[in-house]
């Protein structure tokens, strides 16, 4: 899978391969074809959310 992630605040976002996910047995996996960044997904990305604490 590849997802689009960023490890500093303010920093680049790459788009970097991970292992797809495994389900819970009574869960399911999604394929998601298109996303959009959103208002509260900057904040995070700015710093300016103090609930969004990076890796």
């Amino acid at each position: 899978m590849r997802a689009a992630i960023y490890r500093e605040y303010r920093g680049p976002i790459a788009i970097e391969s991970f292992p797809d996910p495994e389900p819970a047995p009574d869960g399911v996996v999604l394929r998601v074809e298109a996303n959009g960044i959103c208002r509260s997904d900057w904040h995070g990305w700015v710093g300016h959310d103090p609930d969004i604490v990076l890796p």
